[in-house]
């Protein structure tokens, strides 16, 4: 079995997405601060009022456990209890048999109450309710719930399986502990923003003139690339993402970049940014709040300083426009010294 993590950083150094999630839940689980947390959770889990947490009760909480060739997120044993718990966001199921599988692993095991935990978001709570009944439809045709499933492996198996809901789970959970709300909010905002599209949004996506309007950003900010080719500045590669396309530009020790950032672009009604922070570079770190904000800057949450570019409807080279926009940003913020 891997090494259970003392410090939360170490458990979560290089993982992402569901994995991190996992990890920071058994850290929650297994540390003894968190006693009055893991007493809500067992008590709402178990159900049957013998509050012993992980101190008293002396449950062991690990991660990514290998039994028997099956790995699950979270494994919680002791004396007289078995917990295997399956933490999904958007992952499908693996195998198609996963949840089973698990179930088997309780099923042969020695243990007075076995519990079988299903975490989810309350918009996909219906998608691993389909996906879940499959599993076991061999066995059960006629199941159409969890409830149903709930009610079969209690009766055939001994084992209480348990659908959780993240959205209700946090609210279980909730602290004023730093970590607590951090962890909290971290997952309400990265996996339990439910995405769907209102009517006028299909018809826009539908709309030809989208991907059209799209691929002309991306050639734009390519094009005011070529119109910036003093020889006082420096562009460099094109760096992309989901969210973002663009390049970095440099000027006597200055570092700023150039291009459509996804995040921004609602809030100021503007696909086109000059971003700035005051890490990048060897002199940034002069550049104040007010010198920023005197430029036209905007303080950003995420991009920590942008300035939007609007465009002339007329211009019929917008490119050459937004480098003239750039530049002027540029030799505001550039002290005309610092090329002496």
């Amino acid at each position: 079995m891997p090494l259970v993590a003392e410090n939360l950083f170490d458990g979560i150094e290089g993982l992402r997405s569901e994995d991190l999630v996992t990890e920071t839940l058994a850290f929650i689980l297994r540390t003894p601060e968190y006693e009055p947390l893991q007493k809500i959770f067992y008590e709402f889990l178990l159900k049957d009022q013998k509050w012993g947490g992980t101190l008293g009760r002396q449950i062991e909480v690990r991660t990514q456990v290998n039994l028997q060739g099956r790995i699950p997120d979270i494994v919680l044993r002791s004396d007289d209890v078995y917990i295997v718990v399956e933490n999904k966001f958007t992952a499908e199921f693996s195998g198609n048999d996963q949840l089973a599988r698990y179930l088997k692993i309780l099923t042969e095991a020695e243990s007075g109450k076995k519990h079988l935990v299903l975490l989810c978001p309350r918009y996909a709570w219906e998608r691993y309710e389909f996906q879940t009944l499959n599993q076991f439809k061999a066995q059960y045709p006629s199941l159409t719930s969890f409830e149903d499933l709930a009610r079969r492996l209690h009766e055939d198996a001994q084992v209480e399986f348990t659908p959780v809901c993240w959205d209700e789970l946090l609210d279980l959970l909730d602290s004023e502990s730093p970590i607590i709300a951090s962890f909290s909010s971290f997952v309400r905002k990265r996996f339990l923003r439910p995405v769907h599209f209102t009517e006028e949004q299909r018809g826009l996506l539908m709309n030809i003139e989208i991907p059209e309007t799209l691929e002309r950003i991306i050639t734009t900010v390519e094009r005011v690339r070529g119109h910036l080719t003093s020889s006082e500045i420096q562009t460099g590669r094109f760096g992309q993402a989901a969210r973002h396309y663009g390049f970095s530009i440099k000027k006597d020790g200055y570092e700023f970049w150039f291009g459509y950032i996804l995040g921004t672009w609602g809030e100021f009604k503007t696909p086109f940014f000059v971003q700035c922070r005051k890490q990048w570079g060897e002199q940034n770190h002069q550049l104040t709040d007010d010198t920023l904000e005197a430029a036209g800057f905007r303080q950003h949450e995420l991009s920590d300083f942008v300035l939007p570019l609007s465009f002339s409807d007329s211009s019929e080279e917008i490119a050459g426009e937004l480098a003239v926009g750039v530049m002027e940003a540029v030799d505001t913020l550039v002290p005309t010294s610092s090329a002496n």
